[in-house]
């Protein structure tokens, strides 16, 4: 991968890990079995994966 797109991905990377761990943050504060927490387990689940994705992508080793 050159240079500049694996620096990008790495940006997206750390974004995507970010987004997901402000989610797991508010995922606890909502009550079990609400339609906001479904939705919400759908959304880190959704981000798990792309970021395994991602580091994959960059030939790195899934951590998760």
């Amino acid at each position: 991968m050159p240079p500049l797109l694996a620096l990008e991905a790495r940006g997206r990377l750390s974004v995507l890990t970010r987004e997901r761990y402000e989610l797991l943050r508010r995922l606890v504060r909502i009550a079990p079995r609400s339609r906001r927490r479904l939705d919400a387990e759908r959304q880190v689940a959704l981000l798990t994966r792309q970021i395994l994705a991602a580091e994959l992508a960059l030939g790195g080793k899934a951590k998760r």
